[in-house]
């Protein structure tokens, strides 16, 4: 049977818990009216994708089989890449000293390839596509034709409809009073203590100076999606960073609202990656780093196989037709594996022999493109995305961040400029003192978890914004 709900569609529901109880509720008719469910598989790209991850995260069973194409692990880990992007080509490559920087300097900072637009190609298209519906005060980010006159704006409606793309959270995330008395959704983004370029600079790709001048221009956002830059021509220095409601965070892990990597090893992931090196929002490190959170969780990342292609964002119906095949077949292997072993460790065991990481120098657009004749191994050179594909990162992660890009908030520690961390890169005095300057809480320790990061356990939300863990399972009684 193939079932599909508009709630699962991220172009019209924001909300990953809304659709995880959309998908429970969907199963449970289907049920009544046909009988039992063998096993669901799901498919979907880019907000597709993450309306996979995230329920499956959120109420694990629910969904046996993900298939995600132009992946991401989930939504508000992916806005931390879009904030940085925005900062860095939305701000700080526009200043003075920004302007100044190489291509090669600024796909070394972003962690992109430097490509057709130059290195912040790959940014830019964040830029032009995802920081408006940030905006609060925009009134087309709640729906064409909504009025103007009734949305925030910070000094004339300051009680106003606040209309980003983040406040539809606010029933799961809260609300607080901020710095300038309005009342807002708590957003976990932060960058305090976050070294913009740090293995760039460790590995020569800029020079201390142009480090230093980078954490100091380049500034974070408020909760109104305002640069503490201030202009572009006349920028701010040092630029103040951003601190989040760190009481939001627990709420993010605990909710599996962030992908966990615990709870998605209960399902079998045939990820199908297309990429042609054309810059867009669809990078492909988002496969490695879905990868990353599994191997950090589970020791192992068995049951997540890759497959790119050299493709637009999707690959082609042969592709997508021979990955139905093969996690159907994967989950019959699960359904009748008779042993005592965990879930987890079935669906790894399970695994058909034909089922594994691989690259297509084509677009999968037919049976034949897709015949096993034509696999490659995913990291051979003779993949010709498979490099690039690989290597590729975001801001945040050059800044030294995890892979998995799941840290919200890091945990700090004290500025020391002889820091292996800097790779016996030299810093004057005066550019320690600026330095300083920038960090006065101190740097990220990214040996740490982040602040409040920890797993996530079945929550529910009845009792208001933050959840509460689920109750125990319910159990049957005979009535006499």
């Amino acid at each position: 049977m193939t079932a599909t709900s508009m709630l699962t569609q991220h172009g019209v529901n924001n909300n990953e818990l809304t659709a995880a109880e959309t998908i429970m509720m969907v199963k449970e008719r289907i049920t009544e009216v046909y009988g039992p469910i063998r096993y669901t598989i799901s498919n979907g790209c880019s907000g597709g994708s993450m309306m996979q991850t995230s329920p499956a995260s959120i109420m694990p069973g629910l969904l046996n089989g993900l298939q995600p194409t132009c992946s991401y692990p989930d939504a508000p880990s992916t806005w931390i890449e879009t904030t940085d992007c925005g900062l860095l080509r939305g701000h700080y490559f526009l200043t003075p000293n920004g302007s100044a920087l190489t291509e090669d300097e600024k796909a070394a900072i972003t962690g992109h390839p430097n490509l057709a637009g130059g290195g912040g190609a790959y940014c830019n298209t964040w830029v032009t596509s995802f920081i408006n519906p940030q905006l609060p005060n925009l009134a087309g980010n709640c729906g064409a034709g909504f009025p103007a006159g009734i949305v925030y704006d910070a000094a004339l409606r300051p009680k106003g409809v606040r209309c980003s793309i983040h406040d539809i959270q606010v029933d799961q995330w809260g609300r607080f009073v901020d710095t300038d008395g309005n009342t807002k959704t708590k957003l976990p983004y932060d960058n305090d203590g976050v070294q913009y370029g740090l293995k760039a600079l460790a590995s020569g790709g800029i020079s201390p100076e142009t480090f230093v001048r980078l954490n100091e221009g380049v500034g974070s956002y408020s909760n109104d999606l305002v640069w503490s830059g201030g202009s572009n021509a006349s920028p701010t220095i040092p630029a103040p960073r951003h601190v989040a409601q760190t009481d939001v965070l627990p709420t993010l892990y605990t909710s599996g609202i962030v992908a966990d990597g615990k709870h998605l090893a209960q399902a079998a992931i045939i990820d199908l990656r297309g990429f042609n090196l054309a810059p867009c929002i669809h990078m492909p490190w988002r496969s490695f780093s879905e990868r990353d959170r599994l191997d950090r969780a589970n020791g192992t990342h068995g049951n997540q196989v890759i497959r790119l292609f050299n493709s637009g964002i999707q690959p082609g119906a042969g592709a997508v037709s021979q990955s139905f095949d093969m996690i159907d077949r994967w989950l019959t292997n699960v359904e009748s594996d008779p042993s005592p072993a965990s879930l987890e460790q079935k669906i790894i065991n399970d695994r058909p022999a034909d089922v594994h990481d691989v690259c297509f120098n084509n677009n999968g657009a037919t049976a034949a493109n897709v015949d096993a004749s034509q696999e490659i191994p995913l990291n051979s050179p003779a993949c010709t995305v498979g490099p690039v594909a690989i290597a590729m990162r975001s801001p945040r992660i050059v800044a030294g961040g995890p892979l998995a890009e799941n840290v919200f908030k890091c945990q700090l520690k004290p500025l020391n400029t002889l820091d292996a961390d800097y790779n016996g890169a030299f810093f004057n005095a005066g550019q320690q003192a600026r330095l300083a300057a920038v960090f006065p809480n101190g740097v990220c320790d990214w040996t740490r978890p982040g602040v409040g990061q920890t797993n996530a356990v079945l929550t529910t939300f009845q009792n208001g914004p933050g959840g509460v863990p689920l109750g125990p399972a319910p159990v049957s009684s005979i009535i006499p």
